[in-house]
């Protein structure tokens, strides 16, 4: 099946403590990387769409499929890339 990959990627907004990712970080520097100074925790999600929509269509599908199921607007953002067909 052919598509466009719309990848979008949810993570905690910047005022919201991200303790998973403090952990990972923490656990890094314990592990002898030296050189994390923090880790962020997210999620991915990659969503096939048929090819040939526009980036306005797209935008649109993004931000609804975001505030209908993917993402909690109280405490996460998101971004979106849309990638290669695969």
């Amino acid at each position: 099946m052919s598509g466009v990959v719309v990848r979008i990627i949810i993570k905690k907004k910047q005022s919201v403590l991200d303790v998973e990712g403090k952990t990972i970080a923490k656990s890094l520097n314990n592990l002898g990387f030296d050189g994390v100074l923090d880790a962020f925790k997210g999620n991915v999600v990659d969503v096939l769409v048929k090819d040939g929509l526009s980036k306005e269509t797209i935008d649109e599908l993004v931000k609804q499929m975001c505030a209908k199921l993917l993402v909690n607007d109280i405490i996460e953002g998101y971004e979106y890339q849309v990638l290669t067909g695969k």
